[in-house]
Parts: C-alpha cells; structure tokens; sequence
C-alpha cells in the first residue's frame, strides 16, 4: 500500500469471540507522529465459521499520518473478564444446601424461572470470572513526502475532491452597493474537514468588494472512511453596474486513486449588475476658476484688476493708475470689492470640499453598516441551523459572535455574559454552556429548538433598570 503525508488509511480492529465476555475494553489504535479518528460506534453481530458460531465486536478507524517514513501501528489490547468454569455454583456444596431448602423451593411462589436466576446470580454469591488479555499483530507502512509535482500547492490528498458554488437567489440578484452571499462548498472523500485549507478569493476595487464568512466545517462518515466538508460564504458587494466577469475559483488536490495532481474548479461567471440606490457623491471636485473670479472696473480707461492680492506689484501698478485719474475713493472701493468677492469665493470652495467629504463620510458610513448587517445575519443564521441540528460547539460560537456583531457595546467574553444581557432565552444558552462544561462522560446529547426559534425572532438586551443576574438562580452546572 502505497502512502503519502496526511493520507488517510483506514483500520478496522475485529474481536471474534465463541464465549460470552464481560467488561470488555478494546484499546484505540495510536500510532506515533500520526492523528487517529474513531468512525461511529462500534457493530455487534454474530458469524459462523468452520460450523461454529461467533460473535463479533467491530470497530473503525482512520489514521492520518503526518510525517514521511515508517508508520508503526502498535498491536491493539483487548481487556475482558470470562467465565471461570472452574468456579461456579452449581459445584458448590453451600449454594446447592441453600437452594435446596424448603424456604428457597417455595419461595416466590414457586416460580422456577426467578429460582435459577438468584442460583446463577454471581453478584449474589460473589461468584467473580477471569481476566482475559489478548493482544492484536501490529501494522507498518512506509509513508512518502509530498511529490514534487504537488509542492508548491497546497496540499490535499483524498480519493475525491468536489467544488461546488450557490447564492442566495438563483441566478443571482446584483446591485451596486448592495450585498450578496455566494456560499463555497468544498467536499474531500478521505480527509477530515480541518485539513481543508481555507479558499482565497481576491476583491476587484472599482468593481466589486469581497468579505469572507466564519468557515462552517462538518465530517460525514459510512462508518468505514470519512468524508469532510467545508463550507465558506462570501459577501460581495457590487461596485459598478453592467456586466460583471467573476474569475474562476479553484483547488489544487492529490488523487490518492491514480497518484495525480489535479483541479477542482468552479468555472469563470458572467453575472449581471444592476445600479442599485443612489448615494450623493462626486467623483471629482470642481475648484473655482481664477481667470472668472477677476473683477474689472470701467473708468474711461479700461483697468483689469487681479483678485490675487498676493501679487504686490500689480497692487502697486494699479493704485497709482488709478489716484492719477480718478483718485483715491475710486482705489479704496476697489480694494473692498477684491476683498469681498475673495472671501466669498474661498467660502464657497470650502463649503463645497467640506461637503463632498461629509458625502464620503456618509457612504463609507453606510457600507460598513450593510457589511455589519450582513455578518450578524451570517452568524445568525449558523446558530439558528446548529441549534436545530444539534451541534452544541458551533451554536456556541455563532451566538457569541453574532452578539459581538449585533451588540458591539455588550462586548460578551462568554455565554453567560450574553444570557446576563437578554430578556428571553437566557436560560436556554446557559443549558448549553452547561452542556459544553460538563464532564465527558456526563454528555449525551442537546439539540435545542426553541431556542432556535427564539433566535429567528431576535434576542433582545435588558435595559438597565431591569437588567439583573442572580447568580443564586442558576442551575447547578453538572445536573445530575
């Protein structure tokens, strides 16, 4: 069998038992420098072979390794307890006395079915079995390094990769300024989801702006290999309307089947954007022109007078024209009207400067409250969907991160900080870090609807006049 790094290779550990055994403990096959991942739980069945009959305990696994040369896979233990047929009641002088006493033989009414069950009862007699230990052979392969075909690439090696694209409304709806959802689903026969790398899709500035979502992970398992699936959403935010030519998006992978490097791809887009709602801005800024703000005065003589003050020598020029033919009042009314259209000039250039950043301000105001929007809608909706399927990790994360979002004054470190805020559904997400925090083996399983539901409406935060947490009120964290 041929390996490469981080290839899955599955290991099934069989027991085949003609004797009925107790307390039966099969150790986890744990190679060194490699991860292992139990599938499901374990089948029971019964076989015949060779005209006897057994039954069979079965269990899978797939190991990953995650460095070139040997794997070693240590020999599995099993620990059981089996009868001692050299140790029963029935050969036992007190027992047989007992069960032979008149008290015993009338006793629940005669009823022989009971009577034989208290006779073979070893918890009532303290009749105890055998240790049993048995060890499995072990298994070695030899692991290769990353073909240098491959290098270079992000590495995936899995017996199948599918990419697959949707939106929200098919074909998709777009507008500028407004945003949408394409939602990437990447599927690996033979890989679990957290060695899916994370896609990379580059915005286009001047044509459209791109934001990614929280990755949303799951692995699917027939009870033999593992199947991981990743799903990554992107929000994308049209910036210019007409024909839009979204590139292809793919993904470089190992087929582990043929030893080839090939590509999954979702081909090149052509979409359609339509204007969406005006916001008031200027592409440019339109400044006064000089030549048109100059102010000329008609005395007989034709004088044109430059609004530039700064120039001193025209000032100069222009002062003793005008004393020598029209005089001194005729300067000073001259000077006051430059100074007037000057002022008034530079106000207006300054209104308008300052108006078309406040422009600026407003729509890089409302971007960021859509692509604030559309992030809590995001996460809101993951919570919704783990709350319903049951995934007690993921509901977690999206309810704190959506608050982060929704609430940003809040700022909730935890679950409980978020159930201490709201009015309706507090005592739902403490069950659930409850849930989280317990011990291990106290776990069975949470799935919590309601609370999906209440999510759907909209949690709402407490005011400050009935915002109040007693910590006396709380269930206890490990319920019994």
């Amino acid at each position: 069998m041929e390996l490469m790094v981080q290839q899955e290779v599955p290991i099934t550990v069989r027991l085949f038992t003609a004797i009925p055994l107790s307390d039966v403990s099969i150790s986890k096959p744990s190679p060194e420098n490699a991860i292992t991942e139990k599938l499901g739980d374990n089948r029971q069945y019964r076989v015949k072979h060779n005209g006897r009959k057994y039954n069979v305990i079965e269990q899978h696994y797939v190991v990953f390794p995650e460095q070139a040369g040997d794997l070693v896979i240590p020999p599995v233990i099993l620990q059981a307890t089996m009868p001692d047929t050299e140790q029963t009641t029935r050969n036992s002088p007190f027992t047989n006395d007992l069960f032979n006493e008149p008290f015993f033989k009338n006793a629940f009414g005669g009823n022989g079915q009971i009577q034989r069950m208290l006779r073979g009862s070893s918890m009532l007699f303290g009749r105890s079995g055998k240790p049993l230990t048995l060890r499995s052979d072990g298994l070695k392969f030899y692991v290769q390094n990353i073909p240098i075909a491959a290098q270079g690439n992000s590495w995936l090696p899995a017996r199948n990769v599918t990419l697959n694209s949707s939106w929200e409304s098919n074909p998709p709806t777009l507008k500028t300024g407004e945003p949408a959802t394409m939602t990437i689903t990447l599927k690996a026969e033979g890989l679990t989801s957290a060695n899916i790398p994370t896609l990379k899709i580059e915005d286009k500035p001047g044509l459209y702006r791109l934001y990614a979502d929280p990755i949303e992970s799951e692995n699917l398992t027939d009870g033999e290999t593992v199947t991981g699936v990743s799903k990554q959403s992107f929000t994308i935010i049209p910036e210019k309307s007409g024909v839009l030519n979204f590139p292809s998006i793919k993904q470089v992978w190992w087929n582990t089947q043929s030893n080839t490097l090939q590509t999954a791809e979702i081909y090149p887009m052509t979409l359609n954007v339509t204007q969406g709602a005006a916001i008031n801005d200027s592409n440019h800024i339109n400044t006064p022109d000089s030549n048109n703000s100059s102010s000329s005065i008609n005395t007989g003589n034709h004088f044109k007078a430059n609004n530039n003050l700064s120039d001193t020598s025209n000032v100069s020029k222009l002062l003793t024209s005008t004393i020598q033919s029209r005089g001194f009042a005729i300067v000073l009314l001259v000077i006051i009207l430059l100074l007037l259209s000057w002022v008034i000039l530079r106000k207006k250039s300054t209104s308008f400067v300052t108006g078309t950043q406040n422009n600026n301000i407003i729509k890089n105001q409302k971007l960021q409250q859509v692509e604030t929007r559309q992030r809590a809608e995001s996460f809101l909706k993951q919570a919704v969907s783990a709350c319903e399927s049951g995934n007690a990790k993921q509901a977690a994360q999206f309810i704190l991160q959506w608050s982060k979002v929704k609430w940003p004054e809040l700022t909730p470190v935890s679950l409980l900080d978020v159930a201490d805020s709201i009015i309706q559904g507090s005592t739902n997400i403490r069950q659930l870090h409850q849930f989280l925090y317990q011990p291990q083996e106290n776990k069975k399983t949470w799935q919590d609807r309601e609370l999906a539901k209440l999510l759907q409406k909209g949690l709402q935060l407490r005011t400050r006049q009935n915002k109040h947490f007693d910590k006396h009120n709380l269930p206890p964290l490990y319920p019994a």
